[in-house]
């Protein structure tokens, strides 16, 4: 949680790089279930304009 909770703050600060970092290792390393917990939180609207949004997302839905 403390990783989503970090995500989001770089997110809404604008330090959608570090953001990204979180989010990959929740997705990779963590691999963290479902998207429902990242794709419906308004904080990540600014990262949601980058390629690499879309494949964390299936990345997320693809975790067993």
């Amino acid at each position: 949680m403390e990783r989503r909770t970090a995500a989001m703050a770089f997110a809404m600060s604008g330090d959608l790089e570090s953001a990204f970092v979180q989010l990959d290792l929740l997705a990779n390393y963590f691999q963290w279930k479902g998207k429902n917990a990242f794709d419906k939180i308004e904080f990540f609207e600014p990262l949601k304009q980058d390629p690499r949004w879309d494949k964390l997302i299936k990345q997320f839905e693809n975790n067993n």
